[in-house]
């Protein structure tokens, strides 16, 4: 893009680079629902069910880091091909289908810059006119020969690439990820290092493909890497005013005028997910985009949990500029499946194991719907499900059942003297109104449910308790206003007519208030 140095810095320093690679949106910025999903499942172990049982396809999402890219190359969006940049370009990637290297020139900048960095493994790869693309460097990580196939007379090559670890850094999961890519890499690197005329090679060997939130120590090296091949460098300079046309030459091409779009053009979503996108998006259509405002609108998609990224681009129709949001769907689901695993270590003399499950499945009967199916075993056994239906402006009915059994130990001045079963089982149906942040929402309900407890272990001359609660009616009738406001904190009231309670948890209290 033609960009100084100091330029290049700051794209390097400015921005969040753990939020840029993170698996999946901060919990502070989810949804009500999937706020519920993280704090009953923080281990984020989910699974979908899309022609068969499936996991997610990489560790990042790539929804933050390709924001960042649309950001990047949004001003040379019209450009027809990569030759026309301030300094002519090429991204290389790997089909991944037909195992052939691909030499990206022409289309998407932001696509081929994401394409080129699709790391297997870490970021899922990328659909590029019908190719799905990954990281170039599986079969070419320093193209030397692309560069002389451009005309280059001299080629100055720098070898970003790391040492290889030692056997005690192979114990990790990302350790030997790491070092499967660096054994693949390698061999190809040698190769092309030959058509090089000067190499710089930064002293990469306390760093790690991983490493991005080092990089201003990473640029640090890279200049003093620079300054031990000042001599070989010095021999190719130009003298000052061959370096201010070649200065000029680059400017004259850098774009850097505020983007205006004419019209939204959605790819991507179902028909109704188009119809809610676009209508968050109009603001920007016919004013100069506030890039900031837009992706803030994105994140509030992505966040829904039903897309793994979007992005956006401005393209060209009828010599009208317009902006194209492409909206990309989760691959593995729905329905999506919540893993959990319980170990109850109350008693050391009874440690007790279990699993548990949501399965959530969306848009069953209207777009926005969700029916969701919890089980358990263990030593909580339990099956519940909710049938959550909006219904317009905020509203929504939720229907629900549940049948759940539990073994609940007695005891009396440390000593354990009985143990009853529990069973409990019934229904209930609440009115809803989730607020404009979906951050929490407020319910009112009825439930009727069944409850019956025996003596399992003990003196069986202990009570037992059997019943209904919820009859007569106003017994069942409840109120509740909730915010989910972190993963361990819990704030609001419920109020029935035979009680009131008001809740306040922090997060070292509970790690599931209820």
């Amino acid at each position: 893009m033609g960009m100084a140095s100091d330029e290049m810095r700051q794209i390097v320093e400015s921005p969040d680079w753990n939020q840029l690679l993170t698996a999946s949106p901060a919990y502070s910025d989810l949804t009500f629902r999937r706020k519920e999903d993280r704090r009953a499942y923080p281990g984020r172990l989910q699974l979908g069910w899309q022609q068969g049982l499936k996991t997610q396809s990489s560790l990042s999402d790539a929804h933050f880091i390709g924001l960042l890219l649309s950001r990047l190359a949004l001003p040379y969006s019209s450009v027809d091909h990569f030759d026309e940049m301030p300094i002519p370009f090429r991204a290389v990637a790997v089909d991944m289908e037909g195992a052939q290297r691909i030499i990206l020139e022409e289309g998407s900048l932001a696509q081929a810059l994401q394409a080129t960095i699709a790391i297997p493994g870490v970021f899922p790869p990328v659909e590029v006119d019908g190719q799905l693309l990954a990281d170039g460097g599986l079969l070419n990580n320093l193209p030397t020969d692309v560069v002389k196939a451009l005309g280059a007379d001299i080629v100055i090559a720098v070898d970003v690439g790391t040492p290889l670890s030692e056997r005690e850094d192979l114990a990790s999961f990302l350790g030997v990820l790491n070092q499967s890519i660096g054994v693949m890499m390698i061999e190809n690197v040698r190769q092309n290092l030959l058509l090089a005329d000067i190499i710089v090679s930064p002293d990469l060997q306390d760093y790690t493909t991983m490493d991005f939130s080092a990089g201003p120590a990473i640029v640090d090296l890279g200049y003093q890497a620079a300054e031990s091949k000042r001599v070989f460098l010095e021999a190719l300079g130009v003298n000052d005013t061959q370096w201010e046309q070649y200065q000029e030459f680059k400017s004259s091409r850098r774009r850097e005028e505020p983007f205006r779009a004419e019209f939204l053009e959605l790819v991507g979503p179902s028909q109704r997910g188009q119809e809610e996108i676009r209508r968050s998006l109009e603001e920007n259509i016919g004013a100069e985009l506030q890039t900031t405002a837009l992706e803030s609108d994105l994140n509030a998609f992505y966040s829904l949990g039903r897309y793994r990224a979007l992005s956006y681009r401005g393209i060209t129709r009828e010599q009208e500029e317009g902006l194209l949001v492409e909206v990309t769907p989760k691959s593995h689901g729905p329905p999506f499946i919540d893993l959990g695993f319980e170990i109850n270590g109350a008693d050391i003399h009874n440690i007790r194991f279990g699993i548990r499950s949501r399965t959530t499945f969306l848009d069953v009967g209207a777009y926005g719907s969700e029916w969701r199916v919890d089980l358990g075993s263990g030593p909580e056994t339990f099956a519940r499900t909710e049938y959550y239906y909006p219904v317009g402006w905020g509203f929504f009915l939720a229907p629900r059942a549940f049948a759940e059994g539990e073994n609940t130990p007695l005891s009396e001045e440390g000593q354990r003297v009985a143990e009853y079963k529990e069973t409990s089982a019934g229904a209930g149906f609440d009115l809803g109104y989730g607020f404009g942040s979906r951050s929490n929402e407020i319910r009112a309900g009825y439930e009727i449910s069944t409850l019956d407890a025996q003596v399992r272990i003990g003196d069986p001359l202990l009570p037992s308790l059997e019943g209904t609660w919820g009859w007569p009616p106003w017994d069942g009738l409840s109120i509740a206003w909730t915010v989910l406001l972190f993963p361990g904190a819990v704030s609001g009231w419920n109020f029935a007519p035979t009680g009131f309670s008001r809740v306040r948890v922090s997060p070292g209290d509970f790690p599931r208030p209820s």
